[in-house]
């Protein structure tokens, strides 16, 4: 009897086991799949059907965008581009920027700080919001590498 009982319980023992090793296996595929920018499926017209590749992507101006942003943005910027982190949200930013001509949008990526002392009315707006922490300049950034970063946040 005693012989059937220790059976018994090393075999609970060891589905309790499987059943701890299973947990953290499917919270491990969980976390990782979360590491990435989670979009959400068919949430703008040039994304692609959920679990396929858009052309965009695929591009490689997206890449270097990715890039980009990854090296840059990402450590301010929320990744899902739709929620405030430690700056403002950049889904939409070329909308936002639309009143202005494109060229103020780069000089305020290159260097906010120096529009914001300028007067201009979206840099300021922004600061105003946004401060007290002022956004990294990037002077060394071409048009084509902000134009690849664009591309990679309206994805």
């Amino acid at each position: 009897m005693e012989n059937i009982e220790s059976k018994l319980l090393h075999t609970k023992a060891m589905l309790y086991a499987m059943l701890a090793f299973l947990l953290v296996v499917l919270f491990s595929v969980s976390f990782v799949k979360t590491k990435e920018p989670d979009m959400g499926c068919g949430t703008k017209t040039n994304e692609a059907f959920c679990g396929t590749e858009s052309s965009h992507s695929l591009s490689p101006e997206f890449q270097k965008g990715k890039e980009l942003f990854v090296v840059n943005c990402a450590s301010y910027h929320n990744k899902n581009m739709r929620d405030d982190l430690t700056d403002p949200t950049l889904a939409g930013v070329e909308t936002r920027w639309a009143a202005f001509p494109r060229k103020d949008l780069y000089r305020f990526i290159r260097g906010s700080q120096a529009m914001i002392k300028e007067g201009h009315p979206r840099a300021v707006e922004l600061w105003q919001k946004h401060k007290p922490t002022p956004m990294n300049d990037f002077p060394s950034l071409t048009d084509e590498d902000i134009e690849a970063i664009l591309l990679y946040i309206e994805r």
